[in-house]
């Protein structure tokens, strides 16, 4: 596990939130927390993203949200043509930059919930990308402080009421599409994080939700873009991941500890996800963590 430091948020004059497009100097950065929220969105370069436990690939587009002292650390993939360097927008404040109970105001509602949603990070899929990649680009380079408040809200807003993202807690997956029934899906993914390490049953599943299991499985497509085994399989790679990373257990072991009966099964679903075997995985971070 990487140690986390503290790093301090700068404002600049005349700013009640900071924005920075960083180039060189993300490559150069630490596993780090600060008491300030953050919005970082990858306009150029690729690597992995380590989000607390949770560890990820990135590249072009990739748009993440972090709540407060959560740890993280982008690790862009090594350039040689400078050309072709990491480039980051970065976007910080904190949740009174406008006020102690700015956020309170019942026409906020919706952006105070997203706040409320973060605390463990939340990554943000293609559809709400494309529509706010250009916002953000218009953002670092508006340079009237009220417009560029104006725009900071207006994205925060949109934030808050896309749909279409991924909470980073455990791999608790947001519904893709409205569901008028949240507690239904809720418990349903609370059975999958309290057994995926043992036995998920389909049925039993099913049977959580007060379904025929082929009802339950057109529901639960319908609901998070994934099939029921889909997510199961995500949850058990990475927890895989985070074993390999971060313990000194063989691949066997680690394929059995996560819910996989077969060794086989685990090493070609572990490549699907990553383009690489479970022990080329693990020795290609230890060289990138003997690096850092």
């Amino acid at each position: 596990m990487l140690k986390a430091i503290f790093e301090p948020v700068r404002t600049q004059n005349y700013n009640s939130f900071s924005i920075k497009v960083l180039q060189k100097e993300a490559l150069n950065a630490r596993n780090h927390y600060h008491p300030e929220f953050e919005l970082t969105f990858i306009s150029k370069g690729t690597g992995k993203r380590y989000i607390g436990d949770y560890v990820d690939c990135f590249s072009e587009g990739d748009l993440v949200f972090l709540g407060p002292n959560l740890s993280h650390y982008w690790k862009f993939d090594p350039y040689f043509d400078d050309d072709e360097i990491g480039e980051v927008i970065v976007v910080n404040f904190t949740k009174d930059f406008l006020g102690e109970d700015f956020f309170c105001k019942p026409e906020l509602f919706e952006i105070r919930k997203f706040l409320e949603r973060s605390a463990n990070g939340i990554i943000f899929n293609r559809f709400a990308i494309d529509e706010l990649s250009e916002d953000l680009q218009y953002l670092t380079n508006e340079e009237s402080s009220f417009k560029r408040l104006h725009l900071f809200l207006d994205i925060l807003h949109k934030l808050s009421v896309t749909i279409n993202y991924t909470l980073v807690d455990g791999l608790n997956y947001v519904p893709a599409s409205g569901t008028s029934d949240p507690e239904r899906i809720t418990k349903i993914f609370n059975y999958i994080r309290d057994n995926y390490k043992t036995n998920v049953c389909l049925d039993e599943a099913a049977q959580l939700a007060c379904m025929s299991p082929n009802s339950f499985c057109k529901y639960f497509k319908k609901v998070t873009q994934k099939t029921f085994i889909e997510v199961v399989v995500e949850y058990r790679l990475q927890y895989a991941i985070t074993q390999l990373l971060h313990t000194n257990k063989s691949v066997t072991q680690i394929c059995f500890d996560c819910g996989f009966n077969d060794i086989i099964h685990f090493n070609r679903m572990f490549k699907l996800k990553v383009h690489l075997s479970p022990l080329q995985y693990k020795k290609k971070f230890q060289k990138n963590f003997s690096l850092i």
